[in-house]
């Protein structure tokens, strides 16, 4: 009998173990799903305030956006100060702190650069410039884009809310719409 109570210990940690990684991944799909819904407002916030500005249609936009382009910066690039100092005028730079960063803060982030009066104002590209490696691009810490991690539903959210921010309407041959990795 006495074999059997550290088996029955192991098994009852083991089970601890997995119920516990059950919660945390019930508790990440819920994040991605609250995602979800904050996006959907913000959108439909957007296309409230576009639908009252009249049919003057893409001149509007331009004249109320502030950037055509959208580059997040992490902190662990080299050569921070020397971007945002060579940023063209229609380029808005997010910087963010790689460590202490989320995917969610970073999205708040995007979503707070590009409101305006008349709501969230879609760019004709977001470009992101992480540290990366040889099939991993490292978004903030402990979030990686990896090809199994896009399956993911934290970052499949955050690279949806991403995409939506980006003008899809924008001319392919004139620099047009794209998500960039660099």
């Amino acid at each position: 009998l006495e074999g059997e109570t550290p088996r029955e210990e192991e098994r009852s940690a083991a089970e601890k173990a997995m119920i516990a990684a059950e919660a945390e991944r019930a508790a990440e799909v819920s994040a991605a799903a609250e995602l979800l819904e904050e996006e959907r407002a913000i959108k439909l916030q957007s296309v409230t305030a576009h639908a009252t500005m009249g049919k003057r249609g893409a001149s509007t936009l331009d004249d109320e956006r502030k950037w055509e382009r959208l580059v997040l910066v992490s902190s662990k690039v080299k050569g921070v100060d020397l971007l945002v100092r060579c940023a063209l005028p229609k380029v808005g730079l997010v910087i963010y702190d790689h460590r202490a960063s989320t995917l969610a803060s970073l999205l708040a982030h995007c979503r707070q650069k590009l409101s305006t009066n008349a709501g969230l104002c879609q760019v004709d590209s977001i470009a992101l410039i992480t540290p990366s490696r040889e099939g991993k691009v490292s978004l903030v810490k402990g979030a990686g884009l990896t090809c199994d991690s896009c399956l993911e539903a934290d970052v499949s959210a955050f690279l949806e809310e991403l995409m939506s921010m980006m003008n899809m309407r924008a001319h392919v041959f004139r620099g047009g719409s794209r998500l960039d990795f660099l």
